[in-house]
Order: C-alpha cells, then structure tokens, then sequence
C-alpha cells in the first residue's frame, strides 16, 4: 500500500467533531494570566524574591501553550490556514490599537500574533525537526541579540518620523521583533513554542509526562538555588543561556504541577478554568485598569524629586486577580451554551474562523 511520505513531518489523526476542552490547560492559562498580573503590577518582588519569578514565567508560558494549542488543533484536523490567519490577526489588531494608549505596560500581542501564524507552521514539523530549530535557536541567542542591538543602535540614525513606513524604517521593526527587543523576542518564543508542541506530543500524560514534570520541578529547584548562590548569572529577558534553561524547566514544571492540581482539585479547576480560556478579553481590561489607575494617580513614586503616577500597586494587583476570576466564572455562568461563553474577543475569533471545515484525507 502506498503511504504519503511523513520524514520530517508530522502526520497526525483526523478526526471530526468538536473536541471537549481541557480544563487544566485552561487553569494553567489562568495561572500565566495571574503571573501577567503580577510582572506588570507588584510593587517588589516579595518575600525571598519569589514574586519575581513571574519575569521568568509569563510569556514564556504563553508561548508554550500556543504551542501545545497547535499541537492540539492540528491532531483534532480542526485548524486550517484560515483558522491561524484570523487567529493572529485578530490579536494583532488588539496588541496595535492597545499601544498608542498605553504608559508602562510592554505589550506583547503583536509577538504572541506572530507566534500563531509561525507555529502554524511549525506544529506540522517532525519532533527530532523541533528538537533542532529550538536548540539551535537558544545555542544563538546570545550572540544573535548582541549582534541585532547592535545593528539597531547603528540604525538608529537612519530611521524617519515623517509618516510614511519606508523599507528603511521597516527592517529595524523586524529586526527588534524576532532577535533585537529589550523584553520579548521570537527567537526566544519560538524555542519554548516548540517546547509546547513536543511536550504535548510526548509527555502530556503518563509515566513519561510524570518523569518529565518531576525532572522540571528539581530542574527549575537546583537552577534557582544556583542563582542564589551566585554560581550562575540569572536575569530576566537576558537572552543568556542560564536563563533560557530556567524558563524552559520552569514552564514544564508550572504547566506539570497545574494539570496535576486541576485533576486533583476539579471544583477549584472549574472555577479557575473560565478566566484561563478569556485571556484576550482580560488582557484588554488590564490594560484599562492600568490606565485607569494612573489617570487617578492612586499610586506614584518619586523620580529625581518629583512625583510619578504608576500602575505599580498591591491593591490594583489583588483587585486584577479576583476580579478576573470572578469576571470569568459569572461570565462563563450567564452566558454557557451561547457563542459568547468564552468571553467577547474569544467569540469574535470563534465567529470568524468556525466556517473553516476540518481537512481530511481521501
């Protein structure tokens, strides 16, 4: 019988019908939300420095999801090139109307729209294909982000503010998006992306996925007492090897721990779960309550003897994070079985994209 040739990719089952969600990935998609919260509004780093760890976390954690959901999308045979295109640009055009309004908040959604579009791709790729790009990706970093900032310096220069987007004002943009950013950077998303793809494939569950959770755990325990003791240099969007490691073992030992407490914990996996599937919606309100908060001056911090309104404040955090939980499950509560259930720019994305028919094979 002859078979299409899959060296080199991925060839999944097809198989038809809606695919009931999972409520622990969802929680752990709650959990990066809450990290977000965290990096973007806590005041210290707390005791013992834990609450920096969100630094480490947060879209490192969501470019790992975006990798295991087109995992899942592409094994379900529900995600065409439509489906990816929308998807992305929906997000796009919310990260691009977001950040003209926004003070001291680095959006990330033109990065994680790209992301969409690059792992669309990239999930139809063979395993030992995604072991490679990923390594070789983060083997480079290092130098690809010295190198690019220092591209962009020498750029800086030639650059135009008279309003027309030229090939000379573009190539910088580019540049800063995949290797040259101060906080995100594909070259560093697409690595932990690809980290999502092959841990849903290969240890999601089962003896493998305990081994590999566990690993993760002690991983991210030893890395972290390491930096402690000053033996490695760890710091946050570095681009450094040690802090590439740490991030790839603490999103697995997140993601890990979380699936298992979502299966323990059903009841508090419910409740959790609806904030995790609107994240989009509740970026957005983030972003409102930032500007809310420092339109109001509620906080404010002195610079150079003068007085600054920031977004950087204990009581904004909590309120985020409760109120999202809550926003979420009375969402979820009032509108389950509608269209609208997942939240309003999850339904936008649903309505656009639910004609794209599953492809199957003759």
């Amino acid at each position: 019988m002859h078979r299409a040739s899959t060296v080199g990719l991925y060839d999944p089952p097809m198989r038809s019908g809606p695919a009931p969600r999972e409520t622990g990935l969802d929680v752990v998609r709650a959990v990066a939300l809450v990290s977000m919260y965290v990096a973007h509004f806590a005041p210290s780093d707390g005791p013992g420095g834990v609450l920096g760890l969100s630094e480490y976390l947060t879209a490192p954690l969501f470019a790992f999801l975006i990798g295991w959901s087109a995992h899942l999308a592409l094994a379900r045979g529900r995600e065409s090139v439509r489906d990816v295109t929308v998807r992305g640009l929906v997000v796009l055009l919310v990260g691009l109307a977001l950040e003209p309004a926004i003070d001291q908040i680095y959006v990330i959604l033109p990065w994680l729209a790209l992301l969409i579009w690059v792992m669309g791709a990239l999930s139809r790729l063979g395993s030992r294909w995604l072991v490679v790009l990923a390594t070789g990706l983060v083997l480079v970093e290092p130098t690809l982000l010295d190198r690019s900032r220092d591209w962009l310096q020498s750029a800086a220069p030639e650059r135009h503010g008279a309003g027309i987007v030229s090939p000379v004002d573009l190539l910088p943009k580019l540049v800063e998006l995949a290797a040259g950013g101060d906080a995100y950077r594909l070259t560093v998303l697409v690595p932990m992306a690809c980290l999502g793809v092959l841990v849903a494939r290969h240890a999601a569950g089962g003896p493998v996925g305990m081994i590999t959770g566990a690993t993760a755990c002690a991983g991210s325990a030893v890395l972290l007492l390491l930096g402690q003791l000053d033996a490695v240099t760890l710091e946050p969007y570095s681009g450094r090897w040690a802090e590439l490691v740490l991030e790839a073992l603490l999103v697995v030992a997140v993601t890990f721990v979380v699936r298992r407490a979502a299966a323990v914990l059903p009841r508090t996996a419910r409740l959790l779960a609806p904030a995790g599937a609107m994240t989009l919606s509740l970026y957005v309100v983030q972003v409102l309550a930032s500007q809310a908060w420092i339109a109001a001056g509620v906080s404010d911090r002195g610079l150079g003897g003068t007085s600054v309104a920031t977004d950087d404040s204990w009581l904004l955090l909590a309120v985020l994070v409760l109120g999202s939980v809550v926003l979420a499950a009375a969402w979820a509560r009032l509108l389950g079985g509608t269209p609208l259930a997942r939240g309003p720019l999850e339904a936008v994305v649903h309505r656009l994209t639910r004609a794209s028919a599953p492809v199957r094979a003759a």
